[in-house]
């Protein structure tokens, strides 16, 4: 039997166990997860998930829209005449506990924004290392000495940008 946890606090009102036997279920029976499926499974009160969900329409359908707007600003970016590649017009930011998006070239005048962004920076970085250790571990399992090589690569290179980014950040 698998031991489920979340990564991270996750806010879910489900015991990460439960949470994961009932994914575990819904994928032995169908082949796959999918995300529709995962909700249809979690709406009858009785279900093990259904304490996942926000299922007052109202509220779902606000939280549905500011996860749109949080889409629409992230895909949003700037076409420069002095650069190659477009940049993001903004980025994400927590300063003083309040979330919010700044211009990248005004955030990195304000110290709190600019760590905000570092430390977020910081975080995506250390998510792409562990899924590359995943990655790494399971080509070990099936013996896949050669993507296993690779791999071990792009981990060398993540470190490399992990250590750069600690000296920014301290």
């Amino acid at each position: 039997m698998n031991k489920y946890q979340y990564k991270e606090k996750a806010g879910f009102n489900v015991d990460p166990q439960i949470a994961g036997e009932e994914l575990e279920r819904i994928r032995e029976r169908d082949g796959m997860v999918k995300t529709k499926t995962v909700v249809m499974e979690a709406r009858p009160k009785k279900s093990p998930l259904h304490p996942a969900f926000e299922w007052n329409n109202s509220v779902a359908a606000e939280k549905f829209r500011e996860n749109q707007a949080r889409q629409l600003v992230r895909a949003i970016v700037v076409i420069r005449d002095d650069a190659e590649d477009p940049e993001p017009a903004y980025a994400h930011v927590t300063v003083e506990k309040e979330d919010y998006y700044q211009s990248p070239r005004v955030a990195v005048q304000n110290i709190d924004e600019w760590e905000s962004m570092l430390r977020q920076a910081a975080v995506r970085l250390h998510g792409a290392q562990r899924a590359f250790d995943d990655l790494e571990r399971i080509a070990k399992e099936k013996d896949d000495s050669c993507q296993a090589a690779m791999l071990a690569v792009a981990i060398r290179a993540l470190e490399t940008a992990d250590n750069a980014l600690t000296k920014m950040t301290h």
